[in-house]
């Protein structure tokens, strides 16, 4: 699952010229991703007593959740300027 997150991002960097749109349900594919690994990870923590890592996850699960709602409400001003773009 880790490879997969890591492979995403790669190809969020790489096709960085291409159309905002596919780039943005990668972004919110691999922040999800992000955040079922954090969730993953805090269950084995928790059972072990590691706190101070079961807080990191959190944080990491905040960021995840924060930032897929800032793409998605990007993506949704990105789709209206296409569609005004598209009537010209």
């Amino acid at each position: 699952m880790k490879l997969l997150c890591l492979f995403n991002m790669w190809i969020l960097q790489v096709q960085s010229a291409t159309n905002v749109l596919w780039k943005s349900h990668i972004a919110v594919y691999g922040q999800d991703m992000l955040g079922y690994t954090a969730i993953n990870s805090s269950g084995y923590f928790a059972q072990t007593g590691s706190w101070s890592f079961l807080l990191m996850f959190g944080v990491v699960l905040f960021f995840s959740i924060r930032n897929t709602l800032i793409i998605i409400e990007g993506n949704a001003t990105t789709r209206e300027e296409v569609q005004k773009n598209a009537k010209r």
